[in-house]
């Protein structure tokens, strides 16, 4: 039974995010239908991140199983004459059984895209903010993510049958042009968790807080302690990998 692969990017902007939710237009399911449409048969697409309402990708991965062999260019053309313009399927592969696209990644890279340019063009891919950033400061607060702890202070659901550990290889802020990135990369992410991140590290670098402001955040394990999120419209799950 061959095990396809997906990679896939999307606005999402249209979307109530990746995963199927009743009488929602959400990613999954729409690529779901696309697939079952060309295979006719009923198909599960497990997808490695689930992105929220508005959140964008560049790399999103998922995999589906079928007892029915098909050429991977082929499906990929087929696929992207269906699903909507928002979607693109980048790349279809045959992969080992064992593989799943949520379960085998070691890790997910996110993007957090501001612009200090408005632009007619560009506005539905990060977020306008007039005032200079002070990167210095923020890079501060992103140090002390780095490291396995449990990050309740920035989700958005709590629940106590449910691990809040995750393990941050590194997060950084850095220019490119009129462009400010968030870059952070985790072994997993908790829901809304890298939008509380930057929507708390925004509101603590506007006033100018101490780097042990945000530190105490993170040890209170407390939502209540943490900012609004940031709009979702500037996030984007850059990679995953393998």
């Amino acid at each position: 039974m061959p095990n396809y692969r997906l990679d896939i990017s999307y606005d999402g902007g249209e979307f109530c995010g990746w995963q199927i939710q009743k009488q929602e237009n959400s990613v999954q399911g729409t690529i779901t239908r696309a697939l079952e449409i060309l295979f006719r048969h009923k198909i599960n697409l497990i997808g490695a991140g689930r992105t929220d309402a508005g959140v964008h990708a560049l790399g999103q991965v998922a995999n589906f199983t079928s007892d029915e062999e098909t050429d991977t260019a082929h499906l990929r053309y087929k696929l992207n004459s269906i699903v909507p313009r928002s979607i693109a399927v980048k790349n279809v592969s045959v992969v080992p059984g064992d593989f799943n696209a949520r379960f085998s990644a070691k890790t997910r890279v996110y993007y957090y895209i501001i612009t200090g340019a408005k632009s007619p063009f560009f506005y539905k891919y990060a977020v306008y903010m007039y005032n200079p950033l002070n990167l210095s400061l923020l890079n501060s607060y992103s140090e002390l993510l780095a490291g396995k702890r449990d990050y309740a202070s920035f989700t958005k659901q709590f629940h106590k049958n449910d691990s809040n550990i995750c393990d941050i290889i590194s997060a950084q802020w850095r220019k490119k042009g009129s462009y400010t990135i968030f870059r952070i990369e985790a072994n997993r992410f908790l829901h809304g968790m890298v939008r509380t991140i930057v929507g708390t590290q925004l509101m603590l670098q506007r006033t100018e807080e101490s780097p042990e402001v945000f530190g105490n955040i993170i040890e209170g394990k407390d939502r209540k302690l943490s900012a609004s999120s940031a709009p979702a419209h500037g996030l984007f799950l850059y990679k995953v990998t393998y």
